[in-house]
């Protein structure tokens, strides 16, 4: 016979938790957490864009990290496709998964070895 606790999340809140001081803790979580983006130079753009093209001619698998709603991200997998006009980049995970980053979110490109 299973024992069934019908009030284990109200019975272990603080009776104050209003709906507005709950809203109030998660945005102030994600100020705390929150990053910078940080400035690339010059010659980091240069050296990414050699590691991209070498990248989907040789079919080789990299290491993006990017920045997104205000953390940093890191994917692995092939560089799939390029589109010029949206300036985004599709990647192929090793999951079968397909990834769209783009290319002002990108922080570093890396060739991951396999």
């Amino acid at each position: 016979m299973a024992i069934i606790d019908r009030g284990v999340h109200k019975k272990w809140q603080p009776a104050f938790m209003t709906p507005e001081l709950l809203q109030a803790f998660e945005g102030a979580d994600r100020e705390y957490y929150a990053e910078v983006k940080p400035e690339l130079d010059e010659q980091q753009f240069e050296y990414m864009n050699q590691v991209i093209c070498q990248s989907m001619k040789q079919t080789s698998l990299v290491a993006i990290t990017y920045f997104r709603d205000q953390r940093k991200y890191i994917t692995v997998g092939l560089i799939q496709y390029f589109n010029e006009i949206s300036k985004t980049i599709k990647i192929l995970t090793p999951l079968e998964k397909i990834d769209s980053v783009m290319l002002e979110d990108i922080l570093d490109i890396k060739f991951q070895d396999a």
